[in-house]
């Protein structure tokens, strides 16, 4: 939520020829950012709280003041969810509670994928992911909660044979000497630096 309830926002409608009443048709949303906030509606239409948005929907603002009153508004205009274009209530944070279908999520990966597709990402960008990962892992249980996620999600997944991604391929030269390069950067396999190793200790476990 936002610590400054008397910051400037906007209530707007987003509607098209069939809609005749905001209290029943289209969308009424909230923001700080008007401008943003619609070109985001125009790149993704079933998304930002949105539902079955057509690609020609007109807005109207409905309200300019401070967002404590815009909130109120919302509220008014959307006390349930489902009405109109809205998928959640109006006057709470957006979306609350409301869970994305199966095939509203994969038509939303594929789309991440193909815009993101081929552009690499920078160092900066790399850093603060691997920053914020090991920030996740250091804190108790989340590596066993990850382990256990990864190991339901691939459950049902059959990953042999033609269905491995890797069926087929092999690993040329020059990424082979990449992975030996990194092996003794962190010290080679042997000894204590295996992760096999078990303090010349083994078990029939």
């Amino acid at each position: 939520m936002f610590s400054n309830l008397n910051e400037l926002a906007y209530v707007y409608w987003l509607y098209d020829d069939r809609c005749i009443c905001l209290w029943r048709h289209g969308y009424i949303g909230f923001t700080k950012h008007l401008l943003v906030r619609i070109a985001a509606h125009r790149r993704g239409p079933g998304s930002k709280g949105a539902r079955s948005l057509p690609p020609d929907f007109k807005v109207q603002i409905l309200f300019t003041g401070t967002i404590e009153d815009a909130y109120e508004i919302e509220r008014q205009l959307r006390p349930h969810p489902g009405i109109g274009w809205n998928r959640a209530a109006g006057g709470q944070k957006s979306c609350l509670g409301y869970k994305h279908t199966k095939e509203f999520r994969q038509l939303k990966a594929a789309d991440a994928a193909r815009r993101f597709k081929g552009i690499p990402k920078s160092v900066e960008h790399r850093a603060k992911q691997r920053a914020a990962a090991l920030a996740r892992y250091a804190k108790p249980g989340e590596k066993e909660r990850t382990q256990e996620a990864v190991k339901k999600a691939f459950k049902t997944i059959d990953r042999t044979g033609t269905n491995n991604g890797m069926f087929g391929k092999h690993m040329n030269e020059a990424a082979k000497q990449k992975v030996r390069d990194k092996i003794e950067e962190r010290g080679g396999v042997s000894g204590e630096n295996n992760p096999n190793y078990r303090h010349g200790l083994y078990s029939e476990d």
